[in-house]
């Protein structure tokens, strides 16, 4: 900004990512730790919880005061088809680099090591 006389800046490549859902399953969310609300009552989603609770297999039912959706059904989150959605290619980047311990998958290994990882069974053969 010196160089140029700038007097403010701009990052043009911020694109936030939104996963929809209701506002009951929201609360239900924050309930058990995996979503908070900022100043404006935005609510984020924290994304190693919750891949950590869809690797474990944890049921909406087994969640802690989930009167709004106790039923017997695994945590998921579904997209759109990730061969033709760029939304569904930005959460499986986003889920890869968390499942590599915040680090971009930049290998064969490491692609097949999260794969492995993150493989939901009787979801993804």
């Amino acid at each position: 900004m010196q160089q140029t006389g700038a007097k403010k800046f701009y990052n043009p490549f911020f694109s936030p990512m939104a996963i929809a859902t209701w506002r009951p399953i929201v609360a239900v969310l924050a309930a058990n730790g995996l979503a908070t609300r900022t100043a404006d009552s935005t609510a984020l989603l924290d994304v190693h919880k919750m891949l950590a609770m869809m690797k474990k297999g944890t049921r909406w039912k087994d969640l802690a005061q989930n009167t709004a959706y106790p039923i017997g059904k695994t945590i998921l989150i579904n997209t759109t088809d990730i061969r033709t959605s760029n939304s569904a290619a930005m959460y499986l980047a986003l889920m890869s680099y968390v499942a590599n311990n915040d680090n971009v998958v930049q290998t064969d290994q490491a692609v097949q090591r999260v794969a492995n990882a993150t493989t939901v069974r009787g979801i993804y053969p």
